[in-house]
């Protein structure tokens, strides 16, 4: 009704059910951000007003989309580089055997054999057999993959050197 100058704003306050011109106008003000009077002088003004609130909401959800969209990115890309230890679970890689003769391979596996044993004892430890281990003798494939392929939270590598009546166990 202002936009088309039926009336007055203080006859339109009544019009619609206003019993003060003031409270009218207080009201009208609240709602839309500006008086009714500026309504006669921009007759595009409540358009406007419309279009940059639609304009805000837009803008509002691209920015909400872009922080979800890179909030997964992040936690997928961090996730796929950081093993997660969810239980105390740990896999004995085959040892290699690093002296001269691999004839004496055997070894190697016998060290191996006993600390698996050993680990095992461990009350709450859940140690994965040496058959399973086995495909990993000659690993292609980095530790991050091997330790989820046989979902454990740690492993256990090592080498055997043997020279002469001394030998050498290194293990991480």
């Amino acid at each position: 009704m202002l936009q088309h100058k039926v009336a007055t704003a203080s006859e339109i306050s009544y019009q619609v059910g206003f019993s003060s011109p003031s409270y009218f106008t207080t009201c009208f003000n609240e709602y839309f951000g500006y008086p009714p009077g500026k309504v006669r002088r921009s007759r595009s003004s409540g358009s406007t007003k419309k279009y940059s609130s639609s304009r805000k909401l837009i803008f509002i959800s691209l920015a909400t989309l872009v922080v979800v969209f890179s909030a997964f990115f992040i936690y997928f890309t961090v996730t796929e580089r950081n093993i997660k230890i969810t239980d105390k679970s740990i896999a004995v890689l085959p040892f290699k055997y690093l002296s001269d003769d691999p004839e004496k391979q055997y070894l190697a596996d016998g060290v191996m054999e006993a600390i698996l044993l050993h680990l095992s004892k461990i009350e709450d430890l859940r140690v994965i057999d040496r058959t399973s281990v086995e495909q990993y003798r000659e690993p292609d494939k980095t530790a991050i993959i091997i330790c989820k392929e046989l979902d454990v939270g740690y492993l256990l590598e090592g080498s055997f050197q043997k020279y002469g009546d001394q030998a050498k166990l290194i293990v991480q």
